[in-house]
């Protein structure tokens, strides 16, 4: 089977998003988050999933599942693109992603993690002092 067009996974991710999810746009994609932390996500042509360290394993055994990269060769370890076996099955699929906001919700809380909340990035000027040397 082929992998689902945007649209299509776009329409998954709406037929499987529970209901206790919160839905965010992430990069013009939408992202269901639960307790402030990302359970499940579509970028572009993947379809990706949190998960337990168990279930990433008995995952990553299927053809076609792979470690999330966002940024190429940056893996995002917890995180498993779906290969298309079970996209094609919306059971198996509503079956994965209980498992993975399950798992998630189970996390610290974003806002309780002690770590402080991510603020806008802005531009920084670097301004370097030139010391005049007297002669």
């Amino acid at each position: 089977m082929s992998q689902p067009g945007p649209q299509e996974l776009l329409n998954l991710f709406q037929s499987v998003k529970p209901r206790a999810a919160e839905e965010r746009s992430m990069g013009g994609s939408p992202a269901a988050l639960i307790n402030g932390n990302m359970f499940m996500r579509v970028r572009r042509t993947q379809f990706v999933l949190r998960l337990s360290e168990a279930h990433r394993t008995e995952l990553l055994r299927l053809p076609g599942a792979e470690v999330f990269e966002a940024i190429p060769g940056r893996p995002m370890k917890e995180y498993i693109v779906l290969p298309p076996s079970v996209l094609k099955d919306t059971r198996v699929l509503a079956h994965w992603v209980q498992r993975s906001f399950e798992y998630t919700a189970a996390l610290v809380h974003q806002e309780q993690s002690g770590l402080p909340k991510a603020q806008p990035r802005t531009q920084s000027v670097k301004t370097t002092q030139i010391k005049k040397v007297e002669d």
